[in-house]
């Protein structure tokens, strides 16, 4: 039998929200990654020389926001080229497994704690890289395959950031969303307002301690 008006209708609504959706988180986490960049790289160049500034590891900093927001913009693209994909037999094997928990809304400027994403595999040997170069036609699957790559390899941002820029456009159809002087203004501000808000009303000291940290490297310039 094949789709009524509506249900076609239906679909190509939810299809235009997902899409919609998807562009304002993209958007969002391009930005947040390339903000957190900016002040981790200001952070190692004002330690260097200071008296105790050894301590600060931004390499380490990099790692872990790698595999905290860059595993969220992962998952995000993954679960969009899912939703695009007509091969719900290959791609039915995918899956995201929450290895650190974290806000639930991280595409949200004022998010606090990242969750750390992993991809895994019910097929293929359990050789998720694999899978995906299998799952996807043409280049999708490769650069896939690469992005959490990059993410289990512990490499540094900047590299991630440049595989980002080169690849989204022809990965989901929206190019990686790049951080301007305007943009960012606002998007401090925003960041500002929210986490405040946050250390006003919570009562639990971690997220006191994190809230008050953030709010001070975001004063490093």
């Amino acid at each position: 039998h094949g789709l009524s008006v509506s249900s076609k209708t239906g679909g190509a609504i939810h299809r235009e929200n997902v899409g919609a959706s998807f562009e304002s988180s993209f958007r969002n986490l391009c930005h947040l990654l390339q903000l957190y960049y900016k002040s981790i790289e200001s952070l190692g160049l004002k330690a260097q020389g200071v008296e105790g500034g050894d301590c600060i590891n931004t390499k380490e900093l990099e790692v872990d926001l790698l595999r905290g927001l860059g595993s969220c913009l992962a998952k995000l693209i993954t679960e969009f080229c899912i939703f695009k994909s007509e091969d719900d037999t290959e791609t039915g094997a995918l899956h995201f497994n929450m290895s650190k928990k974290g806000d639930a809304d991280y595409a949200s400027a004022s998010t606090v704690d990242y969750p750390v994403f992993e991809l895994k595999c019910s097929q293929s040997g359990g050789d998720v890289l694999k899978h995906l170069r299998k799952s996807f036609p043409g280049s999708a699957g490769i650069m896939l395959s690469e992005m959490w790559g990059a993410i289990g390899s512990n490499e540094g941002l900047s590299g991630f950031i440049q595989f980002m820029t080169d690849s989204c456009l022809s990965l989901v159809g929206v190019p990686f969303s790049l951080l301007d002087k305007k943009t960012e203004k606002k998007l401090v501000a925003h960041r500002r307002e929210g986490l405040l808000h946050r250390l006003e009303v919570s009562r639990n000291e971690e997220e006191v301690a994190s809230c008050t940290v953030l709010l001070l490297l975001q004063q490093i310039k």
